[in-house]
Parts: structure tokens; sequence; C-alpha cells
């Protein structure tokens, strides 16, 4: 059986996904790409700083509290993620790792429906889960590595997460409203023009956004 250090691999997460979170207008490392000013979402992107593509950052406000929003983002095949996000094919647990209170953790295995107009295959994706609810916020911590109890699979071109997250985040003296930062950091894998996928990434938050907002208004 594997093991995993997860106070460790907390601290790095934490560590590299905490400045992601923190006010960036003035961060000169990030360019403004959309400004969705009527659904309230605005992303960033920087260069990465794990590979030669871009960090992608979303943030938009959510009418619901972060424990509502994350009840639906919350990445567990037995609950409500796949039936409304449309990027997501199947989840998959390959091991679940701690799963009693905070922070929970698992190896999960996402699948993917083909994006760009069908010019992005379908993908599947082994990330090592990191589910945490603290006074800041209740989201999810992640970061793709190799296992051998989910090894790439023949109809799926395998990608990488680097170190990412969707979080809801509290505000002060506002508990029914959640600030949602989702960061995406994926190198997709196979041989993609550079335009494809720099257009996909924030469409791909765009529409995350859009649904989880009808989501939590049902």
């Amino acid at each position: 059986m594997e093991t995993y250090n997860v106070p460790a691999k907390i601290e790095a997460l934490e560590r590299k996904i905490g400045p992601c979170l923190e006010n960036i207008e003035e961060e000169s490392s990030w360019n403004l790409v959309k400004n969705y000013q009527k659904e309230g979402l605005i992303i960033h992107a920087r260069p990465s700083d794990k590979f030669s593509g871009k960090i992608v950052r979303g943030e938009g406000l959510i009418e619901a509290s972060p424990e509502e929003c994350f009840k639906h983002c919350h990445p567990r095949p037995e609950l409500t993620r796949t039936q409304w996000d449309s990027s997501i094919k199947t989840l998959e647990i390959a091991e679940m790792i701690q799963d009693q209170g905070w922070p929970e953790v698992y190896l999960l295995r996402t699948t993917t429906h083909s994006a760009g107009m069908g010019l992005i295959s379908q993908r599947d994706f082994l990330d090592l889960i990191i589910n945490v609810n603290n006074d800041k916020m209740v989201g999810t911590m992640a970061e793709s590595i190799a296992s051998e109890k989910c090894p790439p699979h023949k109809d799926y071109v395998r990608g990488t997460n680097h170190y990412c997250g969707i979080l809801c985040c509290r505000l002060p003296g506002e508990p029914n409203r959640t600030r949602l930062v989702y960061i995406a950091h994926s190198e997709i894998g196979g041989r993609l023009p550079v335009s494809v996928v720099n257009a996909a990434v924030p469409n791909a938050i765009y529409n995350f956004y859009a649904a989880l907002k009808k989501q939590v208004a049902k």
C-alpha cells in the first residue's frame, strides 16, 4: 500500500495556493484574461512555474454560504458534481486515505468530455484530493500524482494537474455569500496548439461558474 505524508502535502499545497487567493489586482505577474462584469466573474492568468503553459484563476461571488457551494463542488462520485458540471464525465475514488473529519483525503480519477468543439479529446487525471474546512474557506486543493492503482487508460490522454483548487472562501459578516476562487493549472497532454488551450481553460472556468450559480439557486 502506498503511503502519503498528508500533513506535508497539505502544507505544500497551502504554500503554493495561498498567494493565488490574495488580492491580485496590483500583482504584475497576473494578466487580465476576461472580465464578465454582468456575471460577476473575473479571470486572470500568469505563466506557470511548473510547465510552459499558464495558471488561470477565476474569481466571483456566489449567493450562498461556502458550505452550500461546496456541497455541489465536492468532487465525490456519489454527490451532485457530475450532474451539473458538464466538463466531467466520471469521478472514481481510486483510494480513500482519510475519510473521517477534515481534511478529507483521497486519490481521485477524473475523466472529462472532449472540449474546444472536439479539438481537445477526452482526458483523464489522477489527483491527490485534499478537502479542507477552516475559518477561511471550505474547498478542494489538488495535485496530480502517479500511482499503480490507476495507470493511464488507452481511451484517454492522461493529463497533469499541478497545484490547483476550487475554494469557497468565507466573507466576513456575510455568512450567506461566497467568494469562489477557481485555480486551474492543467498540463492537458497531447499535441495541441497553445491558442486552443489558452482559450479552453478560461471558457471552462466560466461554464463552471455559471452552472454552479444555477445549481445553488435551485
